[in-house]
C-alpha cells in the first residue's frame, strides 16, 4: 500500500517539498513512514498550526498503518 505523505498529512506536495528540501511522495512500508515521520518533526520551519496539524495528523495516519488491533495499553 502507498500512501502520499503530503496528501496524508493535509499539507500541499510544494510546502513539503520547501520545508523538507525533498520529495516526500510515496511510501510503501511502515519503516519508510517511521524515517519519515521523524525527518519532518525535526524540522523548525513549521509554522506552530502546522505542527499540531502534522502531529494530529500523523498519528491518525499510524494508527491506519498499524491498525488498531495492534494497539493495546
Amino acid at each position: 500500500m502507498k500512501a502520499s505523505i503530503s496528501e496524508s498529512l493535509g499539507i500541499s506536495k510544494e510546502r513539503m517539498e520547501k520545508v523538507m528540501g525533498q520529495s516526500f511522495d510515496l511510501i510503501d512500508n511502515c519503516n519508510d513512514a517511521l524515517e519519515y515521520i521523524e525527518a519532518i518533526e525535526e524540522k523548525d520551519e513549521w509554522t506552530r498550526i502546522e505542527k499540531i496539524w502534522i502531529a494530529f495528523k500523523l498519528g491518525e495516519t499510524m494508527g491506519r498503518i498499524y491498525g488498531s488491533d495492534d494497539l493495546e495499553d
